[in-house]
């Protein structure tokens, strides 16, 4: 041994806490705080906030609903036990969602700065186990009954009381659906959603085909690169896939090689790819789109709500139209309604073409999707205050109180049926009581014929409008609140619509 054997100086102290710097990229990227934070400045920690579980509200976050909530989640505050007349203590700036005990989490991360008064008691105290739960507060559009599917405030069930389903015993809960906005999370005595924690471990825990198709949200795009141009698609709750041509039959596999089993009445002969195309499979039930988990489980022939199944082509593949074919297959494959633009249009074209989940951005490049760059597309939702106040909605009586005129904005201000010759839709025999009471309405368009007078209008904010299978799907904010529906069908050989209000405007919701 050829070291000195003279005095040796020693220091035991245990070396000072770092985060992975990737979090600061995120934190600038996803909060962009005024001066852009370093490793150095802040501390991170991450709450497992919500599961599959019931809580003790009677209510549950199904697994579909879990990568909306991931998304929501970033930017919302970290409150102390829901005291909003506090300044938050935290921020959260990423979440993913992880498997833990068997159960599917959202699992939250979130940072506060080291300069700040009580940092080190808030980090102390977490790691010490004193602030051990944590809680959620948000806004939703439906509280979904586990028995018969239905809005629970308006079906006869109640949360915890038992009901036979089959000759078996089955305890009633409702799921949160069409959540809207995370109000704020909380570190709290004790969670509603049993098993929640505070946690030290930033580990990332996301399986390779999550991390594959995750798309980078951002909230604005003033995030984005400028002068580039880029693709703007709308966001489906759907699964992603590649389609092929073998032997005169469609074949769907999923990102991973994974055959997806679809009988052969899957079959539109207009669809000939010369080679794998790539887009997202969405499923409805009627004209309603379902859940990604809906559309799993009628894959696997397990009771679903799916009826019908639309395979979106992504753009840039070399197919720029589909014929427009009538069958009677179960599956419809179309072009997905895409835009490219620049930045500086990039919001107005989102606004056009969004779903209720908003777009995905892709640079505008011919193969840049899920399957061969992987993390290069963003997922973007216009806020509401940005889409409302551009598009409003109406309906007017006629002075025999026998007829509404409904009248909807698009985004320009125009009407979403027409120009000036086709005014918007006549409501046959409507009444504002019927239509609270759940009421469905035969609807025609007004068209250019010579009508009455319509006044007392009831005007709403539109929050949302969105095209599906010739008819809308839209939400009001305001006097006209609601989530509304206008269906196509056939009536004495007449195209003519159904109108209806699927739900109130959105109820609010908190766990602690």
């Amino acid at each position: 041994m050829t070291t000195s054997l003279g005095r040796v100086a020693a220091q035991l102290a245990e070396p000072g806490e770092t985060i992975p710097p990737e979090f600061a990229d995120l934190i600038n990227a996803n909060i962009q705080p005024p001066t852009q934070v370093t490793a150095d400045d802040v501390y991170v920690r991450a709450m497992y906030i919500v599961s599959d579980q019931v809580n003790s509200f009677g209510g549950r976050f199904p697994s579909d609903e879990h990568e909306r909530l991931a998304r929501l989640l970033v930017d919302s505050p970290v409150l102390v036990g829901h005291r909003k007349d506090r300044l938050p203590v935290g921020r959260n700036f990423h979440a993913v969602m992880v498997e833990r005990h068997n159960r599917p989490w959202v699992k939250s991360y979130f940072y506060w700065l080291r300069s700040a008064d009580g940092a080190e008691q808030l980090r102390d105290n977490i790691d010490g186990g004193i602030y051990k739960e944590c809680s959620i507060a948000f806004t939703f559009h439906l509280p979904e009954c586990s028995i018969c599917g239905k809005d629970i405030r308006r079906c006869e069930h109640e949360p915890f009381e038992e009901y036979q389903r089959g000759g078996i015993g089955e305890k009633c809960h409702f799921s949160y659906r069409r959540i809207e906005r995370i109000l704020e999370t909380s570190l709290v005595y004790r969670g509603a959603v049993p098993d929640t924690s505070v946690s030290r471990d930033l580990r990332g825990t996301e399986d390779a085909a999550s991390a594959a198709t995750r798309l980078t949200g951002i909230s604005s795009p003033d995030n984005l690169k400028r002068n580039c141009p880029y693709l703007v698609i709308p966001r489906y709750d759907g699964l992603p896939l590649a389609a092929r041509i073998s032997n005169d039959e469609l074949l769907m596999t999923r990102l991973d090689g994974t055959p997806v089993p679809l009988s052969r009445e899957y079959q539109p002969k207009s669809f000939r790819p010369d080679q794998p195309v790539y887009g997202m499979l969405v499923g409805y039930r009627g004209k309603e789109r379902c859940s990604r988990q809906e559309l799993e489980d009628h894959l696997a022939r397990r009771t679903s709500a799916v009826t019908r199944l639309f395979f979106n082509v992504f753009p840039l593949q070399g197919i720029m139209s589909l014929p427009r074919v009538r069958s009677k297959s179960s599956l419809d494959i179309r072009i997905v309604p895409y835009r490219i633009t620049d930045c500086e249009h990039l919001e107005r074209a989102a606004q056009e073409i969004m779903t209720r989940d908003g777009v995905e951005i892709w640079p505008a490049e011919p193969g840049v999707f899920l399957h061969d760059h992987p993390g290069t597309g963003y997922s973007y939702r216009p806020p509401e205050q940005v889409r409302s106040h551009t598009r409003r909605c109406s309906l007017s009586l006629s002075p025999d109180a026998r007829t509404a005129r409904l009248h909807i904005g698009s985004i320009t201000g125009h009407s979403e049926s027409g120009g000036p010759g086709q005014p918007g839709f006549d409501i046959i025999g409507f009444s504002h009581e019927a239509l609270a009471a759940g009421h469905r309405f035969v609807a025609r368009k007004a068209g250019d014929r010579a009508t009455r007078p319509f006044g007392g209008a009831i005007e709403g904010n539109l929050l949302h409008l969105e095209t599906c299978q010739n008819g809308l799907s839209f939400e009001c904010s305001g006097p006209l609140a609601g989530r509304f529906m206008l269906r196509p069908i056939r009536l004495n050989g007449d195209d003519c619509y159904l109108f209806y209000r699927l739900s109130l405007q959105p109820p609010r919701g908190r766990q602690q």
